[in-house]
């Protein structure tokens, strides 16, 4: 090309005596109808046209495009582009928000594009659906779904896989999860204590009657465990599309009734020695990780002495409350549904806490906004499941503790949003910032301390009076 984006030549077909700039071509292009007219008869490219058109002394000129670019003239290269697009989100599933999804299962990447009728006992796996109007009924698997016509296309050509296997997951975590016969295997570059904790705190809680996916084989030597395969749908997944309430409902219910089963572990001397403690320095250290990745690195605000006292003050008051086991990582990402079931993964990180801290981070999700009285019969249920099962637990302290404990886990959950967006490369965890941000300006006001206040409210003015391409989650 020239100075100004004139069309000079292609490389090796027809090379100019001057070049300004070397360029690739997406293969999009705008034509004059008389462009045919410097196309031979029967197959030929497009560049011979351009140089036809060139020697004749007609201009062509260049329009720059910025960022990435995919050919999706192929079923293949369709499904892999969308699988892209997907994984670059930090999702496996989109569902068009119109579409109902009762009684439908969903599995691997899959794309429901338009407003479709999903009949109940469909199956999709890998698939993409992309006609208006149509109705679904069936089994698919591995392909594009129109409305008179189903392109099966092999899974090599399009999901990301390797000789591990076919990668799976998308999360906040260091490990690789791979999908390869009939197993799920996670794999990790160097040994380390969550590797070992996962593996004991899974026989652990698998013993004591909590849902957790069985491990079948462990090896050291390489860093890998190979599970039980539950599949993709996670909570977070199954709650997309048009659901019942009452369902929705339901569901949290089966997911706190194994959250109950955890917390009522008695804590005896083996608890003791096997979990850390969530204490008043792992409080501090969370509001400090808040204050460097979130604060400091992300939005380059500095704080004040005020704030530092209010997050000792914070942190003395959390660690005061009475504590059980708790997982600690409670969000809808970390609950996998199998059948109707749901199962807790992402468990390593379990401590002895407060029972409020994994009830705010399921109740008060960043990823998924509950509505409030559903949340109100869902925080009545568990304290009634768990009355019955604890004769010790106190229901009072209990719901003090929740305003701190909220405030607590979204200080820490946006913290956590900012390292993952800014040092790890996963940009899609942006997404989840404006919902925790709302959640926490409304618990920060309830409470009332005024440094807190003050800098919440500074961050709420520049993320979300002017945002930054930031888009809260919805329910």
């Amino acid at each position: 090309m020239d100075e100004e984006g004139k069309f000079l030549g292609v490389d090796p077909l027809y090379v100019p005596e001057r070049c300004c700039k070397k360029t690739g071509f997406t293969g999009i292009a705008v034509y004059s109808p008389e462009f045919l007219n410097f196309l031979p008869e029967g197959p030929s490219t497009v560049l011979e046209g351009w140089v036809e058109a060139l020697k004749k002394g007609y201009p062509i000129y260049t329009y720059e495009l910025k960022g990435a670019w995919f050919d999706i003239g192929t079923p293949a290269s369709y499904l892999k582009t969308l699988v892209y697009l997907l994984r670059t989100q930090g999702e496996n599933l989109y569902v068009c928000p119109e579409v109902a999804t009762d009684g439908v299962e969903f599995q691997g990447y899959v794309s429901v594009e338009v407003a479709s009728q999903l009949e109940k006992g469909t199956f999709l796996e890998n698939v993409a659906v992309i006609s208006p109007e149509s109705i679904v009924s069936g089994r698919f698997k591995d392909g594009i779904l129109g409305k008179d016509f189903f392109i099966q296309v092999p899974r090599e050509q399009f999901l990301p896989h390797s000789e591990e296997g076919f990668l799976i997951g998308y999360g906040g975590s260091d490990r690789k999860f791979y999908r390869i016969n009939g197993l799920v295997k996670m794999k990790v570059e160097r040994l380390n204590e969550d590797f070992f904790r996962t593996v004991e705190f899974q026989k652990f809680f698998h013993d004591k009657g909590v849902k957790v996916p069985h491990i079948l084989q462990v090896s050291q030597e390489k860093g890998e465990v190979f599970f039980e395969d539950l599949g993709d749908l996670s909570l977070y997944n199954w709650l997309k599309g048009k659901r019942n309430l009452t369902l929705i409902k339901e569901m949290y219910q089966k997911v706190l009734d194994e959250v109950v089963k955890l917390h009522t572990i008695p804590v005896d001397d083996a608890v003791i020695n096997k979990f850390r403690k969530f204490d008043y320095e792992h409080f501090r250290w969370e509001t400090h990780y808040f204050k460097e990745k979130f604060l400091h690195s992300f939005l380059k605000i500095s704080d004040e002495e005020i704030l530092k006292q209010e997050f000792e003050q914070l942190a003395r008051i959390s660690d005061s409350f009475p504590k059980n086991l708790i997982h600690r990582d409670l969000q809808c990402q970390n609950i996998m549904i199998k059948n109707g079931t749901p199962y807790l993964i992402d468990y390593q990180g379990a401590r002895i806490g407060p029972p409020g801290y994994d009830i705010a981070s399921l109740l008060w999700d960043p990823y998924y906004q509950l509505e409030k009285h559903l949340r109100e019969e869902l925080l009545g249920y568990y304290i009634e499941k768990r009355k019955k099962l604890d004769p010790y637990f106190e229901q009072q302290p209990f719901l003090d503790s929740l305003i701190y404990l909220r405030i607590q886990r979204h200080l820490q959950a946006l913290g956590a949003y900012a390292n993952l967006s800014l040092f790890k490369g996963k940009k899609y965890f942006l997404k989840f910032i404006p919902q925790a941000l709302i959640y926490l300006r409304e618990e920060v006001k309830e409470l009332g301390w005024s440094g807190l206040e003050e800098m919440v409210d500074e961050i709420y003015e520049k993320l979300m009076v002017e945002p930054v391409g930031l888009e809260p989650t919805t329910s």
